[in-house]
C-alpha cells in the first residue's frame, strides 16, 4: 500500500561493547498519528514532527504548513538541527 508510515528502529544490546543483542522495530501510521494530533491537542496547540531533512510528517494543522512539505530552510529548523549537534 502506499499509505505513509514512519519506521523505528533501535538496537538492543549485550552487556559488551558493539554487541547488539536484537533490533527493537515499530512502525507508525502517520495517517493515524495526524488524525489523532487533531483531535487530542487543545485547538490552540501546534506540534509538528519533522524528519532530520526538515519534511514536515504530521502536523497539528495542515491548514498551516502541509505533509510533506519542507520547512529546512527556515530559521526555526536550522535552530533545531544545531541544538541537536547536526550542523
Amino acid at each position: 500500500s502506499q499509505q505513509p508510515i514512519l519506521r523505528l528502529a533501535y538496537p538492543v544490546s549485550h552487556s559488551q561493547p558493539n554487541s547488539v543483542r536484537a533490533i527493537a522495530y515499530a512502525s507508525l501510521d502517520l495517517q493515524w498519528l495526524n488524525q489523532t494530533l487533531k483531535q487530542q491537542l487543545p485547538p490552540d496547540a501546534t506540534i509538528s514532527i519533522l524528519d532530520r531533512q526538515g519534511n514536515v510528517l504530521a502536523h497539528s494543522n495542515p491548514a498551516t504548513i502541509a505533509i510533506g512539505q519542507s520547512v529546512q530552510d527556515t530559521p526555526l529548523f536550522r535552530d533545531l538541527l544545531k541544538a541537536q549537534g547536526y550542523s
